[in-house]
């Protein structure tokens, strides 16, 4: 991963916990005020929960959007490794034989040394 595609994530990760952050913020922020009658309110700014709920909706999706990304990354991983592990109890397979045909040789050898045929 290059410098520039780390700190693009990075920008994206900043982005979605600021729209998080910045949603519920502004939700707060408004129920004080129109709780204590600082905001004599047309219906536009009745919408005002609902537009910063949103922004903190898409950041909550956009940061899940990254944490299911890094899942998938984290299952590919999972999987090469698994591949790796097969891999290697197939050497080993393949090691247990040739120690037992090593095994054989050496007995057969010792036979012939310490036994001699006559």
């Amino acid at each position: 991963m290059d410098k520039t595609e780390k700190k693009g994530k990075e920008t994206l990760e900043g982005l979605a916990i600021f729209l998080m952050w910045f949603g519920l913020i502004g939700i707060f922020l408004w129920a004080i005020a129109k709780s204590l009658g600082w905001i004599h309110s047309p219906e536009w700014v009745d919408m005002v929960p609902y537009l910063f709920g949103s922004m903190g909706g898409a950041g909550f999706f956009v940061y899940c959007g990254k944490v299911l990304n890094r899942l998938e990354r984290v299952e590919k991983d999972i999987e090469q490794v698994d591949d790796k592990i097969d891999e290697i109890v197939q050497d080993t397979s393949v090691i247990k034989v040739e120690i037992k045909a090593q095994g054989i040789k050496i007995e057969s050898l010792e036979r012939n040394v310490f036994n001699p045929s006559k």
